[in-house]
Formats: structure tokens, C-alpha cells, sequence
């Protein structure tokens, strides 16, 4: 398989050269040193549209998942039940955005039967970007949440550009739409006026519907139940998102600290208290980023329904919204600007709990806490 490599840092002998051109960057910097490693070629060209042509050579089922929570999960989960009957082609990590999406197509090739490739958008108009290079045949929306505000006047304005992803031309087939979701209604109208097939999944909360989701897409395409459970019980871990660790003492780690928004943090936060089966939890939440004029009542409201649903021991906030929010007085809290400042309470605290829940928007940095904890665990290792 011809292999494409935008990144001298991981190019390989062999690999094509593509000099793609960023905000902060330009790839013809490095055209020398990608000689120097070994590329066999180095083809300039526009990354996207180079991609969509070489999508178009094969006559695929691609499914375009997006959505503002899950849609990695999602996209996870349906690579590995796919896989029991087909040859998969999956996006890798993140690569989710206008460089991400033409890597993953660059994959494909005569071998692959399915495709799941995982869209993003932060502007209107992105999706449609990404669905006209991608084509996808099939298309899921795990849900709108309240991401990306700052960019976006309202949550209506959001639903209509991740409807975008039907406005391929031509468009997908079917459309897999959250029956819960609060603009399921427009997400259908949408798809149907682009004459796709609805199929809806609903569940009690974020990871029931994400399962129903991957099941839905599955039973599509002729797997059988025992297919799917099989498939689940090998979905890879991707870094920071839900990464299960047991650090010293038999304390549980619980890393979803990649990204945040609302709809995101309650997913996490059910997902660890079902995970420790009601045992003493601690969490290390930080601020929710891109959310707009609304950000504080949005905060406020997420606390409010983690301090009625999720028994915690204690609670640490990182970053500028923690002093503005009313905690449970039957809450241990502390707040920090930084995880640097709060890692000693942190550290003081853990003897409380069985389990840790670390998450917030990537702007925080709460990996670094991460790394900071699983170093200690070394330390006593060693």
C-alpha cells in the first residue's frame, strides 16, 4: 500500500511527501529533510481535493460520523465491530478536520470494504468541505450539544451545519439520527431533503445511545448480535479519551481529559460511576472552552446535575470558572488556575477515593496531571 506522510517527524523511507501548508507552518520547509529521510516521491499537491480523487476510485460504503460527543467513541466502536465481517479502513486518533479526514481517504485501498471516517467542523461550511471530499454513503449524528457557541450565535445554528454532512453530492444513502437529540427533527428534515433514508437509535444516556448507534449501523450492514458484542469487546483505548489505568495503591484512573463540553463531561462522569460501581470517586474537572456568552450558566448547570447524580468524595476545579461556581457543601472541593498549582491537594486527596475522573476542554492541559500521577506511580514502582 502507497503510503502519504505530511509530518517529516513520523516519515518513513518509502512514504510520498505531501508539503501541505498550515497556519503556523508551510511543509516545503522540510521538502530537504524529507529527501533526507528516504521519501520516494514528493508530490505537491492540495491535500483535500488530491484525496477526494483518489476516494472516488473505489466503489465503497463510507460512513462520515460526526457529532459534538461520541463521535470518536462512535467511530471506535464501529471500526471494531465492522471488522468481524470486513476489511476496515478507520480514521486514526483525531485526524478528524481538513488534513485528518484526506490522510484517512489515502488509506484506502483495494482491500478495504468499509470506511468510517470521523468529520469535525469548529466553522459552517466545514462539514460540507469534508462530505464533499469524503462522499459518505452512510452518515450518523451521535448529537448537538453546546459546542463551539463561541463560534456558532446559537445551538439551532450548530444543528444546521452538522446537517451539513448530508450535502454531498451525491449525498448518503442513510442517515443514522439520535431520536433523543433535541434537533433530531431538523437533522431529519435535512437528511430527507436529500433523499436519505432515516434509521434512529436512542438509549437512557451517552453511552447507551452510542452502543445503539454502532448496533444500528451494524445490524445495516447484515452483522448479527453476537458479531457486535464480540466487536465491542475489542474496541481499542484512544489516548486521553476514557483511558482506564490503575495507578498505586489499586486507584483507578479514569483519563478522558483530551477535550470537554457539557454533554461530554455528564458522559464521563456516568461512565465513571458506573465503571466504579458506586465506590469513593474523586474528579479533576477543568474549563469548558468555545461555549460562548452562555458559558457560566452552562458550567453552573453541569455542577448542579453532577452534584444530584455523581456520589464523589472530593472535587478539584482547573481554570477561571471555578471560583464563580456554587459547590455542594456536602462536596470537598478546592479550585486551581493550573494543575501544576493543584497536583499537591490532589495528591492529598487520593487516599479517599478508589477511583479518579480527570477531564476538561484541551486548553487546560489536564493531560499534564495525567502524566504527573501515572509518574508518581512509577516512582513507587520503582
Amino acid at each position: 500500500m502507497t503510503r502519504y506522510s505530511i509530518d517529516t517527524r513520523t516519515l518513513q523511507a518509502g512514504d510520498i511527501f505531501i508539503p501541505v501548508k498550515g497556519e503556523h507552518f508551510d511543509g516545503h520547509d522540510f521538502i530537504d529533510e524529507a529527501r533526507r529521510k528516504g521519501a520516494a516521491h514528493i508530490l505537491d499537491v492540495e491535500l483535500g481535493p488530491f484525496a477526494a480523487e483518489h476516494r472516488r476510485k473505489f466503489n465503497i460504503p463510507v460512513i462520515g460520523v460526526t457529532g459534538s460527543a461520541g463521535k470518536t467513541t462512535v467511530k471506535n466502536m464501529l471500526g471494531a465491530v465492522l471488522a468481524q465481517k470486513f476489511n476496515v479502513q478507520v480514521s486514526e486518533h483525531n485526524q478528524n478536520n481538513e488534513v485528518g479526514v484526506p490522510l484517512t481517504l489515502l488509506k484506502i485501498d483495494a482491500q478495504t470494504q468499509v470506511a468510517v471516517i470521523e468529520m469535525a467542523l469548529r466553522h459552517t461550511g466545514d462539514l460540507k468541505l469534508l462530505a464533499e471530499w469524503a462522499l459518505p454513503t452512510h452518515a450518523l449524528v451521535t448529537q448537538v450539544g453546546h459546542t463551539h457557541l463561541a463560534q456558532f450565535c446559537d445551538r439551532p445554528a450548530l444543528a444546521r451545519a452538522k446537517a451539513e454532512i448530508f450535502d454531498a453530492d451525491p449525498a448518503p444513502q442513510k442517515a443514522f439520527i439520535n431520536r433523543q437529540d433535541d434537533f433530531s427533527d431538523l437533522l431529519t428534515a435535512h437528511a430527507r431533503l436529500r433523499q436519505a433514508q432515516v434509521i434512529y437509535f436512542d438509549g437512557q444516556d451517552a453511552f447507551a445511545q452510542n452502543r445503539a448507534a454502532v448496533a444500528a449501523v451494524a445490524k445495516d450492514f447484515g452483522l448479527n448480535d453476537t458479531q457486535i458484542e464480540e466487536g465491542l469487546r475489542q474496541v481499542p483505548a484512544s489516548p486521553h479519551r476514557l483511558a482506564i489505568e490503575t495507578l498505586s495503591g489499586g486507584l483507578t484512573l479514569i483519563d478522558d481529559s483530551y477535550n470537554a463540553n457539557p454533554a461530554a463531561m455528564r458522559a464521563a462522569s456516568l461512565y465513571a460511576r458506573q465503571y466504579l460501581h458506586a465506590r469513593p470517586m474523586g474528579a479533576v474537572f477543568g474549563d469548558m472552552l468555545e461555549l460562548g456568552d452562555e458559558a457560566l450558566r452552562l458550567h453552573q448547570e453541569f455542577m448542579d446535575w453532577f452534584a444530584h447524580e455523581i456520589p464523589c468524595a472530593w472535587l478539584l476545579w482547573v481554570g477561571a470558572f471555578g471560583p464563580q461556581l456554587r459547590f455542594s457543601a456536602h462536596l470537598t472541593t478546592h479550585c486551581a488556575s493550573t494543575w501544576q498549582q493543584a497536583l499537591p491537594w490532589v495528591q492529598g486527596q487520593l487516599p479517599r477515593c478508589n477511583g479518579v475522573l480527570v477531564k476538561g476542554s484541551r486548553g487546560m492541559a489536564l493531560d499534564g496531571l495525567v502524566a504527573a500521577l501515572q509518574a508518581d506511580k512509577a516512582k513507587t514502582n520503582g
